[in-house]
């Protein structure tokens, strides 16, 4: 595997993370809840909607990685732990 492809793999897997991280996981609950009560508070449907919508959040994260993602410290450190993450998150649900 190139390590352009090798690279792709491992930003798309800490993007599935992110996106997981913002639409399911528990750790974010409150500050997801709370923004979806300011947005039916103030008549933005679509805001409550993108947040439980993965395909919604992942655009807008993949955007940020490909815009912000080629430093090395994304490219060493943070996508490659997110990507493991990923992987054993995925494992774990098949397990």
């Amino acid at each position: 595997m190139s390590a352009q492809a090798l690279d792709l793999a491992v930003d798309a897997l800490a993007v599935h993370r992110l996106s997981r991280l913002v639409v399911d996981d528990v750790v974010l609950d409150r500050p997801r809840n709370a923004l979806g009560r300011w947005a039916e508070e103030n008549n933005h449907p679509m805001l409550d909607y993108w947040l439980g919508c993965h395909w919604c959040v992942s655009i807008w994260i993949a955007t940020g990685v490909v815009l912000v993602g080629r430093s090395s410290l994304w490219r060493r450190r943070v996508a490659p732990a997110l990507a493991l993450s990923a992987v054993a998150g995925l494992i774990a649900e098949r397990a």
